[in-house]
Formats: structure tokens, sequence, C-alpha cells
């Protein structure tokens, strides 16, 4: 068996799998077809007799994502002309580099502060320059920025000025951010911008539609303006029916998704032999 790797398009360094022997099999694991700023988007010029793949957003097409950044960056330089510090909590890997991205194609030119695990996962994926769309094009966007990596003895003044802060952790669950919406959650000037999926049950997704959290045991009601916005590294609906149809299997098996007995069927009705699998089945290929 001949395994091969093709880059998936997700987060730098992600890849699908192309197993090859008297049948192939092609496992997508998370991905996406379009570009973002950080990474191209995968291209998997194969087709394969089994396609395992993912179907997260089965049903669900992203925003246009050029639309998505201006309304970002009007959401940011309303805060800061305000005299408002604006806190984008972010996955550490591939969002939190994203968004340093897109802060630097508009020209933001105010203080950014980078705290926590986003930090570090800044630093890593500067190690390795191939990897992203542009060559080395993180690194250069940092020179271009305003940017200071922060730790825990510094928030306490970062926040008193004017100022970007990415740090996570993405849904609110943990980590730095929670110290800075303590002690921001009073104050009307400030915003609170939610660049990923919250997930029911967490405390992002209870902030974004309750405006309350829970933070050490305490309900705290929160005064900035909050905001979410669609940045995902998985691919959308129409991505995903474009891989099905580009990879054209005799089976596809649907995985990582709520609705994934939803998108089999709709493969089926297009001509795909598509099924939804469950957890310690069998199949025959």
């Amino acid at each position: 068996t001949i395994i091969r790797t093709i880059d998936a398009g997700h987060i730098p360094g992600s890849y699908m799998f192309l197993l090859e022997n008297s049948k192939s099999l092609l496992y997508t694991g998370d991905f996406k077809l379009n570009d973002t700023r950080l990474v191209k988007g995968a291209t998997p010029d194969v087709e394969a007799d089994v396609l395992v793949m993912e179907s997260t957003y089965s049903d669900k097409n992203h925003p246009d994502r050029k639309e998505e950044e201006e309304r970002l960056i009007d959401f940011i330089n309303e805060t800061l002309d305000n005299d408002g510090v604006m806190l984008m909590p972010a996955f550490a890997i591939s969002r939190s580099q994203e968004l340093l991205l897109i802060l630097n194609e508009y020209g933001i030119k105010t203080p950014i502060f980078v705290d926590g695990m986003a930090a570090s996962a800044t630093e890593i994926i500067n190690a390795y320059p191939e990897l992203q769309k542009e060559y080395n094009s993180l690194k250069k966007a940092m020179q271009r920025l305003d940017i200071r990596y922060v730790d825990a003895s510094q928030r306490r003044k970062i926040i008193k000025q004017p100022c970007i802060i990415i740090t996570g952790s993405g849904m609110l669950e943990g980590g730095a951010i929670l110290e800075y919406v303590k002690r921001l959650h009073n104050k009307d000037n400030c915003s609170i911008a939610l660049t990923g999926f919250q997930v029911p049950g967490t405390a992002g997704h209870s902030l974004m539609n309750t405006g309350k959290m829970n933070i050490d045991g305490k309900e705290i009601k929160v005064e900035a303006t909050i905001k979410q916005f669609d940045f995902s590294s998985h691919a959308s609906r129409d991505e995903l029916f474009k891989l099905v149809e580009k990879v054209n299997p005799e089976k596809v098996l649907c995985i990582h998704g709520e609705k994934t007995e939803e998108f089999a069927r709709e493969l089926r009705e297009r001509g795909f032999d598509a099924i939804s699998p469950d957890a310690n089945c069998y199949i025959d290929l």
C-alpha cells in the first residue's frame, strides 16, 4: 500500500491521506478548498474509489470572506475611535495568525497584543514559512504591525490604552481571555469579536446569546459590544460537494459533522453511493 499526503488547506501542515493499493481511499480530515490569507486551499487533483470526508458545514455556506474582513475592521475602528479595547478571543493555531494577516492587510497601526498560546503558536508557524500561502507572509506582516507578546504580569497595564488583544481560548472556555473579560466587562466602549464557531454549552456561546458569562463561579453581565465573525478553516457546503465531484468516488463515507445522515442522503440524490457510518461498524469496500 502506498500512502500519499495531499495539502488539506485547513491549517499549516494539515494533510489529506491517499491510500493506494488494488483500490484507493482518500481520507480528507479537516479541509478547505478556498484560500485563506494564511494557507492555500486544498487542490486534490486525484480520483479515489472510496472517499472518507469531513462534513462539518454540510448545511451551510460561509459568508463572503472579504465582506467579513471589512465588517471586522469597521468594528475594530469603531471601538478604537471610542478609546476602547478590542478583545479578539481566537484559536491559538491558524486563527490567531489569520487575524494578524487581516490586520496587516487593512493597515491597522494600533498596538496589537498577543497573549497566551497564540504567541507560542505564532512563533511555531513562523518557523515554517514554506507552509504559508505566500512564503514567510506572517513574519513580514508582523514586521509591519505594532505587535507585542505579553504575559500575565502585563495584562493589567495594557488595557489602560486603546489596543487590540488576541488571545485564547477561542470559545472563552479558559485562558487569558477570562482575565481580560473580568477586567473589562463593565466598559461599554470596549468590544469582543468572536472570531470562530461557538459550540452550544461553551462560555462563548452563552456570551453571544445572553451577554453574560460565568467566571470563577460568578455570573458576569458583559457591557462590551459583542459581534461574531466567520473565518472558518473548514470547507463550506459548496466546497464539500465540489470535492466529491472532483474525486468521483464509488463510495463516500460522511463523518465529522452534526448532519452526516442528511449530507449522505443528498449525495445519494446526486448519484453517489454515500453513507454516514456508525461507530464500530465494518464496511465492505
